[in-house]
């Protein structure tokens, strides 16, 4: 595997490409034509992962975060912003993809998957671990 091909927490070796080409998004929330340009800069902060392989969890939290803002600022007019936990994120990714029990990353198609069948956890209910621990 080159260099550029790993990145910590992502299980490149373990992804489901087939799977991850066979999906498409239908929501016509989501639509390009219905996106109106959004600055993230006073309300996504930047979050660290520390020494865990979570990466996934941590762009899986921050994808749901945008995507539901977009989602209620179209729907309502007003977006709603909310922490979601990349602690769940994680451990369910894990779990889609076979990797659940130990620090051992996970998979973008285990991300998707998880989050299909999961949903998504708030930061408070759900808190990333400090000290760092799995």
């Amino acid at each position: 595997m080159a260099d550029f091909d790993f990145v910590p927490g992502y299980r490149i070796d373990r992804e489901n490409i087939e799977w991850l080409t066979e999906q498409s998004c239908s929501l016509p929330a989501f639509a390009a034509q219905a996106l109106q340009p959004i600055s993230r800069r006073n309300w996504l902060r930047p979050r660290h992962q520390r020494s865990m392989g979570s990466c996934t969890g941590f762009a899986r939290a921050a994808c749901s975060q945008i995507l539901n803002y977009v989602d209620t600022l179209n729907r309502f007019g007003t977006p709603e912003i909310i922490e979601l936990s990349a602690m769940f994120a994680y451990l369910t990714n894990q779990r889609e993809c076979g990797l659940i029990g130990r620090d051992q990353g996970a998979t973008i198609s285990g991300a998707l998957q998880a989050a299909q069948k999961w949903g998504d956890c708030r930061e408070a209910l759900f808190p990333y671990p400090n000290p760092v621990r799995y």
